[in-house]
């Protein structure tokens, strides 16, 4: 999620669900917090955003898994700690938040 390039050419692709199974270290809380609602919200899907949580060899991961919708607000959001999250998703959000944000559609024209 940290290469917005990445994700924008899957979203080209058709893709509608970002799975980001991940290990955020409690040093860095705004990739965890910011990144993943910004790349929902300007591709205009899905991202599943799973981090890590403890303490591992001396670094520390601050969990707040997340799932979020295409208009970048948390469908559900497990905060700190460990938890197991999940939530329903309708693609057909894709399609209204897109008429409404085209951004995804805008940003072909940068090529």
């Amino acid at each position: 999620l940290e290469f917005p390039e990445i994700i924008r050419d899957l979203a080209l692709q058709g893709v509608e669900l970002i799975i980001a199974p991940t290990g955020q270290s409690s040093h860095w809380p705004s990739a965890a917090r910011y990144n993943c609602r910004t790349r929902a919200f300007e591709n205009g899907i899905f991202v599943a955003y799973a981090n890590s949580t403890g303490d591992l060899n001396g670094i520390s991961f601050m969990g707040e898994s997340k799932i979020i919708g295409p208009d970048g607000l948390d469908l559900v959001n497990a905060d700190q700690g460990e938890k197991l999250i999940s939530a329903e998703i309708d693609t057909n959000d894709i399609l209204l938040v897109r008429e409404k944000l085209p951004y995804l559609n805008d940003s072909k024209s940068i090529k």
